[in-house]
Formats: structure tokens, sequence, C-alpha cells
């Protein structure tokens, strides 16, 4: 069998990270589309926007919804040369995550057209949200496993607890998103607090973004679970607990701002952020945390021949 370092194409590791990078761009785009209002931008047509293929005479709304399916046909063709590249790996590891991120980003399209044809229900929104942040997840999985095993770093298994504090802050980031698109948002304008009181009046509303806050309270409590696991790349942990850190004070100012759209973009953005680092800390610390290791064992295998 041929060592690692040819099983891999050497262009995949390279290729599959920058299209993670394209796939959180895109999530911000979607996120800078609904906190400008511009989710119907188009109106009520997909592909289409405003009976034409380019919105010419058409406001910043049509543009920026333009602009935000335009990324997203540059994703599907990113994760199509990942996929066909992954293919021809003889990891089935690698190759089974990068059909993952295709049936996702095929599921995305169908997702994005439906919140338009049916004009944003919160559920759709919620579930596109969801499958935008697993496609995210999943390159970093690609990218990460074609890097070390393009390196000789043997096969890689994502530590358990940082794996379930990763889908927690996946799941944390949209029901956030179906808490904006459903109008909850203020449901506990006196703050987060009210959401985890029993018998609150405030209904079915307060429900849903208690949710969200509870969510978010596990999440916590699952990273810091995580801890032992997680510092083993002291670099990563750092970020994700700052960004964990700021997306819950950027969720108490965003009750306090009344729900500001530039708030609301940001806390979104870091809510993925969260989710992206956690993931990769997940899988650094299930291979023993140094990211550099794959590196290294080509070397101790000659220094040990000799």
């Amino acid at each position: 069998m041929p060592p690692a370092h040819m099983r891999v194409p050497r262009a995949l590791p390279a290729l599959a990270a920058a299209v993670a990078a394209l796939a959180f761009v895109l999530v911000l785009a979607g996120g800078f589309v609904t906190a400008s209002d511009s989710g119907l931008g188009c109106g009520s047509q997909w592909p289409v926007c405003r009976n034409a293929l380019l919105p010419l005479g058409g406001d910043y709304h049509a543009w920026a919804e333009w602009a935000h399916r335009l990324l997203a046909g540059c994703l599907a063709l990113g994760v199509a040369a990942v996929a066909t590249l992954a293919l021809r790996s003889r990891l089935r590891l690698l190759r089974t995550f990068a059909l993952a991120a295709a049936a996702l980003v095929a599921a995305e399209v169908v997702l994005g057209m439906a919140t338009v044809l049916f004009a944003l229900p919160a559920g759709v929104v919620a579930v596109h949200m969801l499958d935008a942040v697993a496609i995210v997840d999943v390159l970093i999985a690609v990218a990460y496993l074609a890097w070390r095993e393009g390196r000789g770093g043997g096969t890689a298994r994502p530590a358990p607890l940082p794996l379930a504090a990763a889908a927690l802050a996946v799941l944390t980031a949209a029901a956030g998103s179906y808490v904006d698109h459903s109008g909850d948002g203020l449901a506990c304008a006196a703050g987060p607090a009210c959401a985890l009181r029993l018998g609150h009046p405030g209904g079915a509303a307060v429900m849903v973004f208690g949710l969200h806050v509870l969510l978010g309270l596990v999440l916590v409590s699952a990273v810091v679970a995580a801890a032992p696991h997680l510092r083993r790349t002291p670099g990563l942990f750092a970020l994700a607990v700052g960004c964990l850190g700021l997306q819950a004070g950027m969720g108490v100012a965003l009750v306090a701002g009344r729900l500001a759209p530039g708030l609301l973009w940001v806390h979104e953005g870091l809510g993925v952020a969260t989710a992206a680092l956690v993931w990769l800390a997940a899988w650094a610390a299930g291979t023993g945390g140094d990211l550099h290791a794959g590196t290294q064992e080509p070397t101790r295998a000659v220094g040990a021949a000799s």
C-alpha cells in the first residue's frame, strides 16, 4: 500500500481549506442579507432576480440577495472540485466527508430556493442555517484529514466530548436563526433571564427564545466539560472560548439594542465561528492535539530506520 502522503492529492488540503473559508463567508453574507432585510430582495423569484439574471436597476436589497446567490454558486463549484479530488484518495473517511459536503450543498440550494418561494418561513430558514454551518464543518474535516494524512499523520478521529460541544454549537446557531425569523427575538425584552422562568406569561414566543438561551447555556457547559481535551490545542481552545464569550455578550447586547441589524450580524458570525473552532479542536484533540505532529512522523521513521 502506498504511504499516506501518496494517497492524498497534494492540492486537496489547501483547496478544501479555501472552500471552507468560502462557505464561512457565504454564511456571513447570508447574515448580512438577513440583517439588511434583503431576504426577498429578488421578490419571490428563484433562480432569476427581478425577472432577469442580473437585477439591473434594482435596489441594494436585490443586489445583496443576488450576490449571496452568486457566492452559493461559487461554493457549489468549489465543493465539486474538492469532491473530485477526494474521490481519488484511498481514504474512505475522507471520501465520505467530501461526498457529504456535496450532498449538503445540494440540500442548501433546495433550502435556499424554498426560503424565497415560501417567503422566508422560520423553520426552513433555521434548517437552511443548520445546513450552512454543517457545510463549513464538514469541509474543515476534509481539509484536516487531507492535511494530516498527506503528511503521514495516520488516521484521525475526533474526541467525543468536543465533538458533542461542536454539535451543540451548530444547533444553537440554527435555533438563533429560528428565533430571529419567527419574530421572537424580543420575547424577553427585559433580559434573557426571563426565558428561564417557568410560567412566564409570554407564551410560545418566550418558550422559543428560552430554548435558544438554554442551548447556549448547555453549549457553555459542554465546552467546560470538554476543556481537558480542548486544552491539548491551546490556541484553538482560546479562540473558541473567546468567540463563545463574545457571542454570549453580543446576545445580551442584541436584546438591549432591540435587535440592531449590525449586532445581529456579528452575533450570527460569532456563532458560526465558535462551531467551526470547536469542531476543528475536536479533531485535533482526538489525534493528540498536535497540529504539526503529522509532519514529524516521517522524520522519526527515517531516524528509526537508520
